[in-house]
């Protein structure tokens, strides 16, 4: 496909000129095209065609005639295979069902996110102008059936060859000819200034320099201080290895360029480019001071940096080298530079004029970046939140309502469900702290059976959740990736449901052009589920939502204010570097190999270290571990690391110099009317609350502030002692008053670990054998029981009259009144029960509440007050005797106790244990002295 023409300059009427980076490449051009009448100029880009034009704007008054055209632009020249007609997340999803049918076809497995990197080959053989045939070199003898790699990679390019035309996609510079034809027939003097990486680039040269009389050709800064034979055995890596290749290719003599504009030479980045090391600290090699060594701890302190540089800069910049001039990717790639051609507003020419970039080689770090700009910003980024509801979607089906993903779901601002938005808050919020929370229920059967037996009053809620979500639920194996598609708009429109905003409608009309893709290139192969589906929905988001970050080959020619490289922490870097892509596959085929790719990454980088001021950060770990720093980055160090004003040190933490009186601070004491409303009703469990620790009493009881338990991210089911409680108490409800039923107990059991075993097979296998041995016991001893009473009592409330406004109430396990007219108060433990000692000195409160409450609401005589110790081995009833002193002793203690806090101002001190509520230690800052323990409350 490219014509390998060698020609010399002296067969024609052509020049070739360098400009050093030290100087503006664009403000350079500008004025030698319009100081020597250039009446074209051919540029990489849609953006250096927009600098271009508005900094010839600048220079003449009233607009110049001349065309700035992008060379990107022209039919079959663009960086990618795809072009304006179809979008990279267009590509992807044609390559993903490739990839999908070719592994149904020969029993493969290759993942479908290699699409990515199927999608990077396909640009690497267009740019390189590599025909299909050349992976033919795949099948010969040496190499055929060596992996079935190579199968796959030549059943890949023909099927491209036929979707390309298919669709309508131009082949690989098939607009040169015509675009030279006619600057060949016009006459005109044409410039070409820039570079465009890639053969296709060079293929144009040759024929333009060949066929137009008095073109001209501007390159950024080609070195022409390095000795002939230093030149002449450049490494592939160097940052000039490209500018002589290309020389070579077009038959130019480094000798035959000439210069134009000023130089000012840096040589700390001469030497850092050119891995020099002789004698440079013997002469004066020019100065640093414009270039920053920022050295960080970590990665999130990495990020905290660049945002502070970020902001100190006074013009807009984002993380990512294209989105600086994202505001202006749509604007027309070929423009005159006069005030009919361009409209180009104020805030687009301050923002041009800023010229500051920001090249982030991690995408965590970048990520971090991004959302600490976010937070304060006056913006919405809709396309993020958009994208995010789209996975987050997808996610919660894939993984069985997983709570985690169902949370991120139902928290999305465009989540509704058809609700009111304050109604809805509520709702979810009752839903996390209850039941995913409070329950620690996961996974659609556990959050819908702890919905159906303890929450009944979220069973519409849950309701709807599943209705929205069920079309994705009911996909089957092996359907369309059109179909799963259509099934998943589905779901987000009942989700969004009622959201009548301006964002609702913008984002379905965005979510309506994303799932135009699946209906425009659906190949109608039915090998997809679910999880393959997620698999390609998570590479199409990225391409179609995310702005494409570090495309360094694609930074435009403006000389940079302001530069900051970070994320190189990541050791070395190496661009368009893949499994499929390695040096093997590119050797075979014809294409660059990795070590030209960082020679080039270091060709832009060199420019950027000509900015007026450079900030590079670096960090010591990565993810938590050491990590080496590249050699160039050493070798810098070690250029600056005597020039104190040249290497900033950030520390992570900066030291406060408040000084607090831990002692000021005094414990809460609230109002009477305040404490008497906290007070008038209160639970078995507040009043055990209140006597252990005050501080914990009033922050749950008066400041009504629970602590939220994490949310289920293991999948795990609760406790065993949990489950079993609950099994023992809804059989004990169940039969109420009759005698027991052994198969009714091992019914409900047998319910229970049935719907746990749903996500957790291990409950059947672990748990079931130990719970059988401890049914037969509890059995025992409970039908013994019921044969001495006259009658049994299961999870009834008791009313306690503590005074005219307080009243305790009490939930009992099991009371039995016994046929001499007494009653005896049990509370089941499944697992450690309090010992005989510590319940009659009041460690141990909640049993004799318990008994107070009876004997005050039944008038009987309590005979006695235990504990239930339920093992698999034994059931060990754990009682106090001679109850009705320690019963008496405690009705009054507690009695005074609650008419103090009630009726009194009493402090609500803390006390020094917080062991068993641990989760309000930090909280009472006690530990630092600001809430002082107070023995007597």
């Amino acid at each position: 496909m490219c014509a390998s023409v060698f020609v010399t300059l002296k067969l024609m009427n052509a020049r070739v000129l360098t400009v050093h980076c030290s100087e503006s490449f664009v403000e350079t051009v500008a004025r030698y095209a319009i100081a020597h009448r250039i009446d074209a100029v051919v540029v990489p880009s849609s953006t250096d065609a927009q600098l271009l034009s508005h900094e010839v704007s600048k220079l003449t008054a009233h607009g110049a005639n001349l065309d700035i055209l992008a060379f990107t632009s022209v039919d079959g020249c663009a960086t990618t295979a795809y072009d304006a007609s179809m979008s990279a997340a267009g590509q992807l999803l044609l390559l993903a069902q490739f990839v999908a049918q070719w592994n149904a076809a020969h029993r493969a497995d290759y993942p479908l996110q290699i699409a990515s990197e199927l999608s990077l080959l396909l640009d690497e053989l267009h740019t390189n102008c590599v025909g299909p045939d050349a992976l033919q070199v795949f099948g010969d003898d040496e190499l055929s059936g060596r992996c079935r790699m190579v199968d796959f990679l030549c059943d890949l390019v023909p099927w491209w060859e036929q979707e390309r035309k298919s669709c309508g996609l131009a082949p690989s510079g098939c607009g040169i000819g015509p675009l030279v034809e006619g600057f060949e027939r016009s006459g005109r003097r044409v410039m070409v200034a820039g570079i465009v990486f890639g053969k296709v680039f060079t293929r144009f040269l040759r024929l333009l320099m060949h066929s137009v009389s008095d073109a001209l050709l501007v390159l950024p800064y080609v070195d022409l201080g390095l000795s002939d034979r230093e030149w002449q055995t450049l490494h592939s890596e160097h940052y000039q290895y490209y500018v002589m290749q290309l020389l070579k290719d077009l038959g130019v003599g480094r000798n035959e360029v000439e210069r134009l504009g000023q130089v000012k030479v840096n040589h700390v980045v001469e030497r850092l480019f050119n891995f020099e090391l002789t004698s440079h600290l013997a002469m004066d090699y020019g100065t640093g001071k414009d270039i920053e060594l920022i050295a960080c701890s970590s990665e999130a302190e990495e990020a905290v940096k660049v945002v502070e540089i970020l902001k100190s800069c006074t013009t807009e910049a984002h993380c990512g080298a294209k989105a600086e001039f994202s505001r202006i990717s749509g604007w027309a790639a070929s423009a005159k530079p006069t005030q009919t051609a361009v409209d180009v507003d104020k805030d687009t020419i301050r923002f041009l004029e800023g010229k500051s970039v920001t090249f982030v080689g991690s995408d965590s770090l970048a990520a971090r970046v991004d959302a600490l700009l976010r937070i304060g910003a006056n913006y919405c980024d809709y396309d993020e939140i958009i994208s995010a509801l789209v996975l987050c979607s997808i996610e919660v089906v894939v993984s069985s309502g997983n709570a985690v993903q169902l949370l991120c779901m139902l928290k999305h601002p465009l989540v509704r469900l058809g609700y009111d938005a304050d109604e809805y808050r509520k709702l979810l919020a009752e839903f996390e702290i209850r039941v995913v929370r409070g329950h620690s229920a996961t996974g659609f059967e556990a959050i819908g059976s702890a919905i159906r037996e303890e929450f009944q009053q979220l069973e519409e809620f849950w309701r709807k959740v599943v209705e929205a979500i069920s079309p994705m639920i009911n996909v089957r194996e092996g359907s369309t990736i059109g179909e799963i598609a259509a099934a998943h708009v589905q779901c987000l429109e009942r989700l969004m449901d009622k959201l009548d905003t301006s964002a609702c409608t913008h984002a379905l009309n965005k979510i309506s052009t994303f799932f135009s893709l699946f209906d425009n290139y659906c190949m109608g192969v039915a090998v997809f589920s679910l999880t393959s589906y997620k698999e390609v929905c998570t590479l199409l988001v990225r391409a179609f939502f995310t702005i494409e970050r570090n495309k360094l080959f694609g930074v435009n020619l403006a000389t940079r204010d302001a530069v900051i490289l970070s994320g190189f922490s990541e050791a070395e870097f190496k661009p368009r570097c893949s499994h499929l892509l390695n040096n093997w596959v590119r050797e075979r085929l014809g294409l660059p190999l990795l070590e030209e790719y960082c020679g080039r990454m270091m060709y832009v980088l060199y420019s950027f270290f000509y900015a007026k001021k450079l900030r590079i950060t670096k960090s010591a770990k990565s993810f938590g571990v050491a990590v080496a720093e590249p050699i160039w980055i050493r070798y810098l160090t070690f250029l600056l690391k005597d020039r104190t004003e040249r290497y900033a040190a950030t520390q992570a933490v900066v030291s406060s110099n408040v000084v607090t009186d831990p002692y000021r601070a005094s414990a809460p004491n609230p109002g009477l009317d305040v404490r008497k409303k906290a007070m008038s009703v209160l639970t078995a469990k507040a009043v055990d609350t209140l006597i252990s620790n005050p501080y914990v009493f009033y922050v749950q009881y008066i400041l009504k502030m629970f602590p939220t338990k994490t949310v289920n991210t293991q999948h795990s089911v609760r406790g065993f002692n949990i489950i079993a409680h609950k099994i023992l108490r809804e059989y004990l409800v169940s039969i109420g008053t009759e005698a027991g039923d052994y198969n009714l107990l091992l019914e409900i059991a047998k319910r229970q670990f049935d719907a746990i075993a749903v996500t957790h097979p291990y409950a059947h296998v672990l748990w079931w054998p130990k719970f059988k041995e401890m049914a037969r016991n509890f059995f025992a001893v409970d039908s013994e029981r019921r044969s001495a009473a006259s009658r049994t009592e299961s999870g009834k409330s008791f009313v306690w009259h503590v005074s005219e406004e307080i009243q305790v109430i009490a939930r009992c396990d099991r009371v039995e009144y016994m046929k001499d007219g007494s009653v005896m108060v049990a509370c089941n433990k499944v697992g450690a029960a309090p010992s005989k000692a510590d319940m009659r000195c009041g460690f141990a409160s909640r049993a004799i509440v318990d008994a107070v409450c009876v004997a005050e609401s039944t008038g009987a005589n309590v005979a006695s007050f235990a504990y239930w110790k339920i093992a698999p081995w034994t059931v060990e009833v754990v009682q106090v005797e001679d109850c009705a002193e320690v019963i008496h002793a405690a009705k009054q203690g507690f009695k005074e106790l609650l008419l103090r806090y009630a009726e009194r101002m009493t402090p609500f001190s803390p006390r020094e244990d917080f062991s068993t509520f641990s989760a309000y230690e930090l909280l009472s800052r006690i530990r630092g002295g600001v809430l002082c323990p107070n023995a007597e409350a």
